[in-house]
């Protein structure tokens, strides 16, 4: 299971390569719609990687798209079965995901180091659908990011930069050893609500106003890959205003020595 997480993040990882080999290509003009991979003429083969300006980016089902130092201007959607990765970008609007198998942002390692930039997603981040592995690092959110009925395989990972919890120690990580900067910073509100993940790691985040994680279920424990209990994290996070967790099973927990509980403006229940 983590051998298929470990393969998807060195398939990006292998695509950041080739960017900083070839650089980005001129566009003359911003097109409405750029459907990721497209048919690059130059080698009669379809491009992983997109770097130039667009206003609305589609990933279709089944396929895999890097952007890399690109500009969306308004939307990035993927569809059911999508690989998607964003790297040193930014989405001018929402970055919806209708099922997308594996999304990552701020996930990227060069050969002896880590980088490059963060990924800006200027008003929301929505998760729709069944995916199988979800993982958030250096990124900014000028608004919302909303997880809602989500069925989750693997982990969905939004921060977190201890190496010694839990998912690094057993090898199964992405943020801690992937992203130069794996924090999140959401403007507003994070949202995780009714949905089913293996892991759910939600930690040395800052959320703006409001956190509220509500009526999910976590499996790795139930599976054997953590000990009974673990598996619902959310710690080290700063929340301008309201903090509500409840209803989790298995609820909070701490995932590692160095968790702290997390700090709230007016009123705290996400405690393990």
């Amino acid at each position: 299971m983590f051998d298929h997480m470990k393969r998807a993040a060195a398939a990006l990882a292998l695509v950041g390569v080739a960017v900083l080999v070839t650089g980005p290509a001129a566009q003359a003009r911003v097109p409405k719609l750029v459907t990721c991979p497209e048919y690059n003429p130059n080698d009669n083969t379809d491009s992983t990687v997109f770097q130039g300006t667009a206003q609305n980016l589609v990933v279709p089902a089944g396929h895999a798209c890097v952007i890399a130092g690109a500009k969306i201007t308004k939307n990035v959607t993927l569809e059911s079965g999508s690989t998607f990765g964003a790297i040193g970008s930014t989405i001018g609007r929402d970055l919806i995901s209708n099922g997308a198998s594996v999304v990552t942002t701020g996930v990227y390692q060069t050969p002896g180091g880590k980088g490059p930039e963060p990924v800006l997603v200027r008003h929301d981040i929505v998760l729709n659908g069944s995916s199988y592995n979800l993982d958030f690092c250096d990124t900014t959110v000028g608004h919302n990011f909303t997880a809602n009925g989500l069925q989750n395989a693997y982990e969905l990972q939004i921060g977190d930069s201890s190496k010694n919890n839990l998912d690094y120690t057993d090898d199964f990580y992405s943020c801690q050893e992937f992203s130069l900067s794996p924090p999140v910073t959401i403007n507003h509100d994070l949202t995780i609500t009714n949905s089913k993940f293996g892991l759910l790691d939600v930690s040395n985040d800052t959320i703006g106003r409001n956190l509220t994680v509500t009526g999910n279920t976590t499996t790795y424990s139930s599976e054997g890959y953590l000990p009974a209990g673990q598996g619902t994290w959310v710690a080290n996070d700063s929340i301008g205003k309201i903090a509500t967790c409840s209803g989790n099973s298995p609820e909070l927990a701490s995932a590692g020595p160095d968790a702290q509980q997390n700090t709230a403006g007016k009123t705290n229940n996400c405690k393990f």
